[in-house]
């Protein structure tokens, strides 16, 4: 059967039929077009071609809507656009018959513009987007002159003007404009919506990616995706697998070659990188959450923050239920067995409907019934529409593959191809003569090329406020995983009370206070509270950032800007610290007498509790860049030791630092030298402890009190602005 062309597109997916071929949307796994909404029937609607695609309603109970109109039976003449189940909030589905021969292809006719037109979810726009990566109020196309500008409205994932994001730009004859994963050209006084050719899928040309010394990882890897397809890289170790993914994503660059989806480069194309999905080997995630939790998460982090939570509840899920994960939303990530655990990282990229899928080793360590599950699961999101990309060491499921590369060590293309070609081109079946032949070649070597040039690091009022709404979700997360984890928790809690106790070994009854005889109490108190708050302050986060690492390159590849995590870290550590510097100087005063005169702010408990906490806060920052920094967990512990001791040697209250070279210029570089300082100027240790060096920083005056606050806020922001440089270079 002859005839032109159907393009379905669904939730940003497009798929295309020919006459003859089966379309029937719902809810139903066997259908073409298959939609998890409970409000859409098992089967739904069918498109048949008699003459000209019909559209017909298969006796749903919810119905199929074309605006406010319930429609049974429909001849699509032209685009056409219904929802299933409900008029308003019902699954939108878009049917576009192609154009005639030698017509333009479009999805639509130009949407003609005035004076103005606004592009958003919202349905009060001039152009409605059904597309959660695209804002309530998301963009602004206005008259200028004799020309056109587009302006984004502070939307959370941008707009882009050919590829490139944009805060406000001309608008000229034949640009590219996108919101979400809508493209629009501007032609003929009008936006135009682009649809993608079938063509225009994934296109990797001469790919090549080596080391300094000469040695490729990837050399010059050629493919080209297009439609719906599954594809299979394989290989034995060594052979670039995991290497050609990050190419793929955009993580990496090439030296030489290109790499191109939908008919943009991944590496300077910002508007492509959300259509893209990547989901690594070992699942990035944390484990201390419920599955629904986790996803909600990532869903907050991902989608515009106008999303609505009943939205955002009902696309995680949607995800659930299409991933078989529904009864186990409740269920905490460490206990979900190794094929749940996959599905769940898959879940995550399926949150903002990439149509381009890159999935490393998903079935690493499962048993084979799991594994056959997953390779099916793989088969069954290409079937939906998507292009996805699997690299993998199982070879007894290359049937469900369109497709298999077959690399050699170095990452050599040897094979590209239908799985039933294998044997053909190797002279058998067997993998492991194969594998053996294919390490036997010997690794080729080649001058370096320069590097490509990065992609350019994007800032501006957008940017700044989607920090701020992702740092309100992390801040929230760090929060839950605090009280999921109870024996950290009570640790924190309890800190501060071991801390006072030892403040109970220091001899005498007077405290903070001038004693009826000299004495050095008040010397000894105070490096009780000044070191106790540096250890708190630095034990707390040290271990945190280095841990999260793999979630957090993760995520940041997902849309996470590392000033807003570093930003939820700070404020929820910072928090903890000064509570429990509360605490510790509430339990101290408990037992022991407070100094009888402040300098500054009235109250000298409130003082000392300023100067302990300004200590904590202090090094709160440099533990989170000692955890920045370090590689490894198990490496923190001796920058911990190092951090604690060095600050009890140069705080000035255990060893005088005044007039010591090189130790007074040390002391001024470290929080407890400061902290001391301040707590000294309210005791006024000069007078009160016997012996007491005569410390300038400990006078009783409150320009030096104000001097040390000064300090301590620059060595804290020197602290954080370094921790945010290794975040950027992470």
């Amino acid at each position: 059967m002859t005839g032109p062309e159907l393009t379905v597109s669904v939730d940003g997916t497009v798929r295309r039929f020919r006459p003859g071929e089966p379309v029937v949307a719902g809810r139903a796994t066997d259908c073409p077009i298959v939609l998890t909404d409970p409000r859409v029937s098992r089967r739904h609607l069918e498109v048949t071609f008699d003459d000209g695609w019909h559209l017909s309603d298969l006796g749903t109970v919810n119905g199929t809507w074309r605006g406010s109109e319930r429609v049974t039976c429909l001849r699509l003449d032209s685009s056409t656009a219904v929802r299933l189940g409900d008029p308003r909030e019902g699954p939108l589905i878009e049917l576009t018959p192609s154009a005639a021969p030698g017509e333009p292809a479009d999805l639509a006719p130009p949407i003609p513009l005035r004076d103005a037109l606004t592009i958003g979810r919202d349905t009060g726009n001039d152009l409605v987007l059904e597309d959660l990566l695209v804002s309530r109020r998301h963009a602004r196309v206005f008259r200028a002159g004799n020309g056109f500008r587009v302006e984004d409205l502070g939307s959370a994932n941008a707009t882009f003007v050919n590829g490139s994001a944009i805060g406000t730009a001309p608008l000229h004859e034949g640009d590219e404009l996108s919101v979400g994963r809508t493209r629009l050209v501007l032609t003929g006084g009008g936006l135009r919506r682009v649809a993608e050719r079938a063509e225009s899928g994934l296109e990797v040309e001469g790919a090549w990616y080596g080391l300094p010394s000469g040695r490729s990882l990837v050399a010059n890897v050629s493919l080209r995706l297009s439609g719906p397809s599954l594809l299979a890289v394989i290989g034995p170790s060594g052979a670039g697998k995991s290497t050609l993914l990050r190419l793929l994503s955009g993580e990496l660059a090439p030296a030489r070659g290109r790499i191109r989806y939908q008919d943009r480069d991944v590496h300077t194309g910002d508007d492509v990188r959300a259509r893209i999905g990547v989901i690594p080997q070992d699942a990035v995630v944390h484990r201390r959450l419920t599955a629904r939790a986790a996803l909600s998460y990532a869903a907050e982090l991902r989608l515009p923050p106008d999303i609505t939570p009943a939205e955002r509840d009902r696309r995680v899920g949607e995800i659930m239920t299409e991933l078989g994960l529904a009864e186990h939303g409740g269920t905490r990530v460490d206990r979900l067995s190794g094929g749940q655990l996959r599905r769940l990282s898959i879940g995550f990229e399926l949150i903002t409907r990439p149509s381009l899928l890159l999935v490393d080793e998903p079935t690493a360590g499962l048993d084979p019934g799991l594994v056959r599950h997953v390779m099916s699961l793989m088969r069954h999101l290409a079937d939906s529409g998507l292009q996805v990309v699997v690299t993998t060491h199982d070879l007894d499921h290359l049937d469900l593959f369109d497709t298999v590369l077959v690399l050699a060590p170095g990452g050599r293309e040897v094979y590209l191809g239908p799985p039933d070609g294998i044997e053909r081109r190797f002279g058998t079946r067997n993998w492991a003569d194969i594998f053996e032949r294919l390490s036997a070649v010997p690794e080729q070597t080649t001058d370096q090329p320069p590097p490509a040039p990065q992609r350019p690091t994007r800032h501006g009022r957008a940017d700044q406020a989607r920090a701020r709404h992702q740092a309100k979700v992390l801040i929230r997360r760090q929060l839950s995983l605090l009280a999921a984890d109870r024996p950290y928790a009570a640790f924190l809690a309890g800190l501060p009370v071991i801390l006072a106790a030892l403040a109970l070994a220091v001899p005498g009854q007077d405290g903070l206070r001038a004693p009826a005889a000299p004495s050095t109490e008040a010397m000894r108190l105070l490096v009780v509270l000044i070191i106790g708050a540096a250890f708190m302050g630095t034990a707390a986060p040290i271990r945190d950032v280095v841990a999260e690492r793999p979630i957090y390159r993760h995520e940041r590849a997902a849309g996470l800007l590392p000033d807003a995590y570093l930003a939820a870290k700070l404020t929820v550590f910072a928090g903890i610290t000064a509570a429990q510097s509360a605490l510790l100087v509430a339990l101290v005063r408990l037992i022991r007498p407070g100094p009888s005169d402040a300098v500054l702010i009235g109250s000298p408990t409130l003082e000392i509790g300023a100067a302990v906490a300004a200590t904590a806060i202090a090094c709160t920052a440099a533990g989170l860049a000692i955890s920045a920094l370090v590689a490894t967990v198990e490496q923190t512990t001796p920058p911990l030791v190092v951090s604690v001791m060095a600050q009890l040697v140069l705080c000035g209250g255990l060893i005088p630092v005044t007039g010591r070279f090189p130790l007074a210029q040390l002391a001024m570089l470290t929080p407890a030298r400061w902290g001391y300082a301040l707590a000294a100027a309210t005791v006024d240790l000069r007078t009160v402890s016997a012996g007491a060096p005569q410390d300038a920083l400990w006078s009783h005056s409150p320009l030096v009190w104000l001097a040390g606050i000064v300090a301590l806020a620059i060595l804290t922001a020197a602290l954080t602005a370094l921790t945010a440089r290794l975040l950027r270079r992470r």
